[in-house]
């Protein structure tokens, strides 16, 4: 790519939380720059030439992750909502419970 590599793309996305699957493709690649991208949350790290079955399988599988990641993150958001409007009586329980308590007050 003219003007960034696909590094600095990664790079770039990750600076500004752009939460999408990627994929490396390069001509010229090493494991050092695989383990990098990978590390910092590439699917894959493809080296020129590949089959276009690959890339296929590849992207259909990143496609898969992305899916039950966004799932996770939906109900995980799901649940601090419903977490945040707990009166604090049952923020009081909840905390009891967590802790193996009852959710009487001792006299």
């Amino acid at each position: 790519m003219p003007g960034m590599s696909g590094l600095n793309l990664q790079d770039r996305l990750l600076r500004e939380r752009v939460s999408i699957p990627v994929i490396m493709i390069t001509g010229h690649g090493d494991v050092a720059m695989a383990v990098g991208a990978v590390k910092k949350g590439a699917v894959d790290f493809l080296q020129k030439p590949f089959d276009d079955e690959t890339l296929l399988q590849r992207v259909r599988q990143a496609m898969e992750l992305d899916a039950r990641q966004r799932e996770t993150q939906a109900s995980s958001a799901a649940f601090q909502a419903r977490l945040a409007r707990l009166t604090p009586r049952e923020q009081e329980v909840l905390d009891l419970l967590l802790v193996g308590k009852g959710n009487r007050k001792s006299r």
